[in-house]
């Protein structure tokens, strides 16, 4: 079982700027999943904070050819190696990695390659597996350039990715929800699930930069299959 600590760390190292700190921020997108999964509609988002939490109005929903068509051409689970995310990324690579000895997910190297890259904690649920949480991280960068932060400023409620794997297995997802959140009430219990109905979860550091490796908030997108 993961730990607590692990559970409040996960992500220590990943994404980026621009979200209201020391608040309980949730951006959120209900929708009925589209019959037609070759497409992406333009979703409105919608907005909901605690008291004292302000944000910035959501741009418009963006579209990715790249990342809608031919969602899905799996019959069995696999082992991610690529993803490509709505207006991010064409394809991404995907690395299996181990959590650490506290149960922290694994997160890509800190390199020039590694901040384009990445993780997916092999402790975690296949895509296509039908149950429990498929975990994914990326990193941010102080100077902006890495793919968490392209994350934070482009991935919206109701935009797809798509994971790949290495026989050429497609699984669409699309996003249900965002939450930012400080790091101290990081949801674990949540994350680490197993046992409920299949997700993606991508999970980058956000928020106040306090040191390197240090940042005051995370930033998680819920994501749904679509076949």
């Amino acid at each position: 079982m993961r730990s607590m600590i692990g559970r409040l760390l996960f992500g220590g190292i990943f994404l980026v700027t621009g979200v209201v700190a020391g608040a309980y921020v949730y951006v959120t997108q209900p929708f009925d999943p589209p019959v037609d999964s070759s497409s992406i509609g333009s979703v409105p988002s919608t907005v909901a904070t605690l008291p004292g939490a302000t944000l910035s109005p959501l741009p418009a929903v963006p579209t990715s050819e790249s990342a809608s068509s031919s969602c899905s051409t799996t019959t069995r689970p696999f082992v991610p190696t690529r993803i490509t995310v709505s207006n991010v990324t064409s394809g991404a690579t995907v690395l299996a990695e181990a959590p650490d000895g506290n149960g922290v997910s694994p997160s890509p190297p800190l390199s020039d390659t590694g901040k384009n890259q990445f993780a997916w904690d092999n402790a975690s649920a296949l895509p296509d597996s039908g149950k429990g949480n498929v975990l994914l991280t990326a990193h941010p960068w102080p100077d902006g350039s890495a793919m968490g932060n392209r994350l934070l400023k482009t991935l919206r409620a109701g935009d797809r990715f798509v994971l790949q794997g290495g026989a050429g297995q497609r699984l669409c997802y699309q996003v249900t929800e965002i939450v930012s959140v400080p790091v101290e009430d990081y949801p674990g219990n949540r994350v680490y699930d197993m046992t409920g109905s299949e997700q993606a979860i991508i999970t980058v550091c956000s928020g106040l930069r306090r040191g390197p490796g240090d940042w005051a908030e995370r930033t998680l997108w819920f994501a749904i299959p679509v076949k």
